[in-house]
Protein backbone atom coordinates (compact mmCIF):
# COMPACT_ATOMS: atom_id res chain seq x y z
CA UNK A 1 0.00 0.00 0.00
CA UNK A 2 2.76 2.59 0.59
CA UNK A 3 4.65 2.25 -2.47
CA UNK A 4 1.23 2.43 -4.51
CA UNK A 5 0.83 5.33 -2.90
CA UNK A 6 3.93 7.01 -3.56
CA UNK A 7 4.00 5.50 -6.84
CA UNK A 8 0.96 7.87 -7.25
CA UNK A 9 2.09 11.06 -5.63
CA UNK A 10 5.04 10.61 -7.64
CA UNK A 11 2.99 9.96 -11.34
CA UNK A 12 1.13 12.92 -10.87
CA UNK A 13 -0.76 14.60 -12.63
CA UNK A 14 -1.35 12.32 -15.41
CA UNK A 15 1.28 9.67 -15.62
CA UNK A 16 2.51 6.22 -14.46
CA UNK A 17 4.99 5.23 -12.13
CA UNK A 18 5.67 1.75 -11.47
CA UNK A 19 8.50 1.47 -8.19
CA UNK A 20 10.16 -2.20 -9.23
CA UNK A 21 10.54 -4.56 -5.44
CA UNK A 22 14.52 -3.92 -6.57
CA UNK A 23 14.26 -0.21 -6.79
CA UNK A 24 11.94 0.32 -3.46
CA UNK A 25 15.60 1.57 -1.51
CA UNK A 26 16.81 3.45 -4.35
CA UNK A 27 14.01 5.19 -4.66
CA UNK A 28 13.15 5.30 -0.57
CA UNK A 29 16.55 6.34 0.42
CA UNK A 30 16.48 10.08 -0.61
CA UNK A 31 13.13 10.67 -0.02
CA UNK A 32 12.17 13.28 2.33
CA UNK A 33 10.24 12.18 5.47
CA UNK A 34 7.48 14.69 4.73
CA UNK A 35 6.77 12.73 1.63
CA UNK A 36 6.00 9.04 3.74
CA UNK A 37 2.04 8.79 4.66
CA UNK A 38 1.85 9.04 8.23
CA UNK A 39 4.27 11.55 9.01
CA UNK A 40 2.59 15.01 9.56
CA UNK A 41 4.26 18.51 10.81
CA UNK A 42 4.43 17.53 14.40
CA UNK A 43 6.39 14.07 13.29
CA UNK A 44 8.20 15.83 11.04
CA UNK A 45 9.56 18.16 13.26
CA UNK A 46 10.56 16.19 15.74
CA UNK A 47 12.71 14.00 13.50
CA UNK A 48 14.07 16.84 12.21
CA UNK A 49 14.92 17.91 15.70
CA UNK A 50 16.89 14.32 15.71
CA UNK A 51 18.68 15.39 12.36
CA UNK A 52 16.63 12.85 9.97
CA UNK A 53 15.81 14.54 6.60
CA UNK A 54 15.04 11.49 4.53
CA UNK A 55 14.21 7.77 4.79
CA UNK A 56 17.84 6.58 4.12
CA UNK A 57 18.84 8.50 7.76
CA UNK A 58 15.60 7.63 9.41
CA UNK A 59 16.88 3.81 8.40
CA UNK A 60 19.47 4.54 10.57
CA UNK A 61 17.83 4.31 14.15
CA UNK A 62 16.81 0.95 15.52
CA UNK A 63 13.39 -0.04 15.85
CA UNK A 64 13.56 -0.19 19.21
CA UNK A 65 14.83 3.51 19.59
CA UNK A 66 11.78 4.54 17.01
CA UNK A 67 9.39 3.21 19.51
CA UNK A 68 10.95 4.64 22.46
CA UNK A 69 10.82 8.10 21.21
CA UNK A 70 7.68 7.96 19.23
CA UNK A 71 5.84 5.17 21.32
CA UNK A 72 5.43 1.90 20.04
CA UNK A 73 3.02 1.67 17.12
CA UNK A 74 4.42 5.08 15.24
CA UNK A 75 8.13 3.85 16.11
CA UNK A 76 7.41 0.59 14.08
CA UNK A 77 5.82 2.01 11.48
CA UNK A 78 8.23 4.84 11.08
CA UNK A 79 11.08 1.90 10.88
CA UNK A 80 8.45 -0.62 8.60
CA UNK A 81 7.84 2.55 6.27
CA UNK A 82 11.62 3.56 5.62
CA UNK A 83 12.04 0.40 4.27
CA UNK A 84 8.92 -0.19 2.22
CA UNK A 85 7.36 -2.55 4.15
CA UNK A 86 3.39 -1.93 4.57
CA UNK A 87 1.40 -5.10 4.51
CA UNK A 88 -1.57 -3.57 4.49
CA UNK A 89 -3.56 -4.61 0.95
CA UNK A 90 -4.15 -2.30 -1.72
CA UNK A 91 -7.97 -2.41 -2.54
CA UNK A 92 -10.83 -1.43 -4.35
CA UNK A 93 -13.87 1.08 -3.21
CA UNK A 94 -17.26 -0.30 -4.69
CA UNK A 95 -19.30 2.60 -5.64
CA UNK A 96 -22.93 1.90 -3.56
CA UNK A 97 -24.78 2.21 -6.86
Amino acid sequence: MLMARLATRTAKPNGQCYISPEKVDEYLLPLPIKTVPGIGHVLEKKLKKKGVQNCGQLRMFPKEALQRDFRTKTGEMLWNYSRGVDNRLVGVIQDGR
